[in-house]
């Protein structure tokens, strides 16, 4: 009796020494897999589900013991019969690759991996994602898109929400991808929430918003969510930037009560600032300069950045205004495109978007290249902050600065930077070097050195997806654009955007616009003018802008062209004009367009202004009421041969300006062939107004020598030379683009 007494009390205490489940678990999440290992040998040996889970799990990764697929498959078939969801993913994967003894089974593979979906495992949900969306044409990717949208399950949101989110398959497009996570979380899911905290600084959600899906992430608590970023640090500040009645709300709501104001403030948004977010319309820009859509189209990437560009401007989303400036500074350095490649913008928009992530890296560079002149101090805070961002210090803290005999000299700065390299090899000069490759190409012998560099580069930094190195393999196959494209309804087809005309434009044409009749008979060169000149501004008038619109509209009338004269224009009102030109001038030959008035650039974009434009508010209002010059020029102004005439940036017409020395004026232009965009004064400069009543001196000098039987090109020649003379040499007229063909004279141009 004695001894069986004793051997009860030693299995005791053998139970009571022996380490519990939650001890084994632990031991997993501090990465001491051996020591986790056998006591979930133990526990799953007993039926135990979680500990069946997690053998699964370690044998399918090779955690604490030696990879093993029918060990992993033995468990997980075990724990995926009770609907464990790490297990079903485990299962799914062995599947798709055919381990464990398996013949591999897509369907088999699908079926387990959405059964992990739809209970939320996150790594289901990417492979799942993967599975169902990849290796796709179009038409069977939408067709794809439909069914998921029919199938209104947990898995079908949360793949809807990777389709529109990651910008691999689609464009990404928050508009559409945020409703799919939030759909899914009313479903069950709690790991979207991540994806909406990570966006909710593009989305400009309310701080109340914004913290009351912090706390969601902590009160869901769901046990498959070890590894996510822990985000306390920002829900504490969250909530000590509220007042006491908003921390009462966000401790009052319920999660359905967030979705549903969540969803309200979207429509709210897109209502305000249209279906496409900034951010989108920047990565997507990124996407295309990098080719990642098949080819590298450097116009397309254009256009889109400069809309995000735009559209941050308008939204006063100063973090995403930076990077935008940033990639287009490298856009217009790094182009292939001649009609993209712009020296001038580039350090234009390097400057502005020095304030990004990129940015100090960019500008430490371009001071030491020598483009610029930075005082001693500012460098060294850009030095200072590049490693703070990075965690290291920038090469040129070892490098020291570079011989002053090599300055602005970018293939001796090649030669020096490669012998530094073959000295220490660094992933930063190798990088560099392939950029100034890139920068300063004149032939593809240059982008073969850019290539091998950045190649270099990611075996240094071991990196197998190199978007500048794959950008470089598309433009040495041949695959980028080489020309400059129509792009007027580009953005509404690769956004898949619903496109139709505004109904009856000619009724909104407002009563002082003045239209010539199209003349009918024998066919002759049509010839087709919009001249507008806007003078009465809210904040005052500018004595000549009527006197040069009129004095031009007459001058252009008798050479030919059908002329539409349209004076004081409302944003409205200019808005229509436009329109109604261009589908007036859809079959012209040369079309004109003059402009006098107020301009001004804003983030390197030029904007002529509507006269109800309020000079009173801060100059980003210019973003929303302005009207870009890069927009008229790509969607209103029809015609084999455009040129345009541009007599504004007369004064700086808002009183509180944060602009900095790239804001000055009006910025350079990127012009497609086959259009002449004439300044009145060079990018950068203040366009005079002349004597009252009169006509600035650059209008005055176009219209006393546009009727010589000069061609275009001699004629703006002579119009600076005129211009430089009467203003004492302080301003000087200039000219962006080229027309394609022969000699043109518009003084005689209805009989040529």
């Amino acid at each position: 009796m004695t001894k069986i007494v004793s051997l009860i009390l030693c299995a005791l205490c053998a139970i009571a020494n022996a380490a519990s489940l939650p001890e084994a678990v632990d031991l997993f999440q501090s990465k001491q897999y051996d020591k986790a290992l056998p006591i979930f040998q133990e526990y799953a040996n007993k039926g135990i589900l979680k500990a069946q889970s997690y053998l699964a799990r370690m044998y399918v990764n090779g955690l604490g013991t030696k990879q093993n697929y029918d060990e992993a498959l033995f468990w997980a078939s075990k724990a995926a019969a009770k609907n464990d969801s790490v297990s079903q993913g485990v299962l799914g994967y062995l599947y798709l690759n055919g381990y464990g003894g398996l013949v591999k089974d897509n369907v088999k593979a699908m079926t387990y991996y959405r059964k992990a979906a739809d209970q939320d495992s996150p790594i289901a949900i990417d492979r799942y994602s993967q599975i169902v969306l990849q290796r796709h044409t179009k038409k069977g990717l939408d067709e794809i898109e439909a069914a998921l949208i029919r199938d209104k399950s947990m898995s079908s949101s949360l793949v809807l929400m990777k389709l529109y989110g990651n910008g691999k398959y689609k464009p990404s497009n928050l508009q559409k991808s945020i409703p799919f996570a939030l759909e899914s979380i009313r479903r069950g899911a709690s790991s979207p929430i991540w994806y909406i905290i990570d966006n909710s600084k593009f989305l400009q959600l309310t701080d109340v918003l914004n913290a009351a899906w912090l706390k969601a992430l902590y009160d869901l608590k769901n046990p498959e969510l070890v590894d996510f970023p822990n985000y306390q640090s920002d829900l504490k500040a969250a909530i000590e930037s509220l007042k006491p009645e908003e921390i009462q709300e966000v401790e009052r709501i319920k999660l359905p009560e967030l979705i549903s104001k969540t969803e309200k403030f979207l429509k709210e948004r897109q209502k305000k600032y249209g279906s496409i977010e900034a951010v989108d319309f920047v990565d997507e820009g990124w996407v295309q300069f990098v080719g990642e859509r098949g080819v590298v189209n450097e116009p397309l990437a254009q256009l889109l950045m400069e809309e995000g560009l735009k559209k941050a401007i308008a939204m006063r989303n100063q973090d995403l205004i930076n990077h935008a400036r940033n990639n287009l500074g490298v856009l217009f350095g790094a182009a292939v495109n001649s009609n993209v490649r712009n020296k001038r913008l580039a350090q234009v928009h390097i400057i502005d978007g020095a304030d990004s992530e990129y940015g100090p890296d960019n500008l430490i560079w371009y001071a030491y290249e020598g483009k610029i002149d930075l005082p001693e101090d500012q460098f060294k805070a850009l030095l200072k902050r590049y490693k703070d961002l990075d965690k290291k210090d920038h090469i040129l803290e070892a490098l020291g600065p570079l011989p002053p005999n090599l300055k602005n000299k970018p293939f001796q700065i090649i030669q020096y930077l490669t012998k530094k390299y073959e000295e220490s090899p660094n992933d930063q000069i190798a990088e560099q070097i392939a950029d100034m490759y890139e920068d300063n190409y004149t032939d593809s012998a240059h982008l073969m050195e850019a290539k091998k560099w950045y190649e270099i580069r990611e075996k240094l930094q071991g990196e197998d997806a190199d978007s500048r190195l794959h950008r470089m393999n598309k433009i040495l196959a041949g695959n980028y654009v080489k020309d400059m494209p129509d792009m007027r309804n580009s953005i509404d087809e690769l956004f898949e955007l619903r496109t139709s005309s505004p109904p009856n434009l000619i009724a909104l044409t407002p009563s002082t616009i003045k239209e010539d009749k199209v003349s009918t008979g024998s066919r002759k060169p049509a010839l087709y003018a919009l001249v507008i000149g806007n003078s009465q501004y809210q904040s005052g008038r500018l004595g000549n802008a009527l006197n040069d619109a009129s004095l031009m509209a007459t001058k252009l009338r008798s050479f030919g062209f059908n002329v539409t004269y349209a004076p004081d224009l409302n944003r409205k009102s200019f808005m229509s004009a436009l329109m109604n030109f261009s589908e007036k001038a859809r079959d012209a030959d040369v079309t004109v367009f003059y402009y006098s008035g107020h301009g001004m650039q804003l983030g390197g974009v030029n904007y002529l202004l509507p006269t109800d434009m309020d000079f009173r508010s801060k100059e980003d209002i210019v973003a929303i009421d302005g009207v870009s010059l890069n927009d008229i020029i790509r969607r209103n102004l029809p015609g084999k041969s455009k040129i345009i005439f541009l007599d504004a940036c007369r004064t700086k017409p808002f009183k509180s300006s944060a602009a900095t020395f790239a804001n000055h004026g009006l910025a350079p232009m990127n012009v497609p062939r086959g259009t002449l965009i004439s300044f009145a004064t060079k990018d950068g400069g203040v366009a005079f107004d002349g004597p009252e009543g009169k006509n600035s001196p650059y209008t005055g000098a176009l219209a006393t020598l546009i009727g010589e039987k000069e061609d275009i090109a001699i004629l703006l020649r002579n119009v600076r030379d005129d211009v430089l003379k009467a203003t004492q040499g302080k301003q000087e007229p200039w000219e962006y683009g080229s027309l394609s063909g022969g000699k043109l004279v518009l003084s005689n141009i209805s009989s040529q």
